[in-house]
């Protein structure tokens, strides 16, 4: 009777503990997915090349403060001149100033790349560039 007591308690208090880390490990998958807007560029950038990455910036640091800091979604800066700049290029096929965003979610990736509409808008139709940016993160994030 003494050890069925024991196991009863024993079992009792490893629940919470299996609950929790079935509650961890779905937080982690949930949390796995995130969306990186991708700039890349090279040593020498036109007005359009700056205010294309000016207005990705700007969309993700102020539409999307809230998954930033979350971690879900990140802007980076790629410098095509660099060895890792390179080889993320290579990776996305890009060899010039580019708009690509990323969502990755594991092991698994899907790309859009607005690097033509943000040629065509960034400098003359900032709205409209971002808010292309804007529903493409919004579409990666659902």
């Amino acid at each position: 009777m003494k050890k069925l007591s024991y196991l009863l308690m024993i079992v009792a208090f490893m629940i919470p503990c299996v609950v929790c880390n079935a509650q961890s490990t779905s937080q982690k998958s949930a949390n796995s997915q995130v969306v990186e807007v991708l700039y890349f560029h090279g040593p020498q950038r036109c007005k359009t090349c700056v205010a294309l990455e000016n207005a990705a910036k700007e969309v993700v640091n102020t539409r999307f403060a809230n998954d930033v800091k979350s971690g879900k979604v990140k802007f980076k800066e790629i410098d095509l001149n660099t060895k890792e700049g390179e080889k993320i290029g290579d990776k996305y096929e890009v060899a010039w100033s580019s708009l690509i965003i990323v969502r990755k979610d594991g092991k698994k990736e899907k790309t859009a790349n607005l690097t033509d509409d943000g040629f065509r808008y960034a400098v003359n139709n900032k709205v409209k560039i971002q808010g292309l940016i804007a529903d493409k993160i919004n579409e990666f994030l659902k």
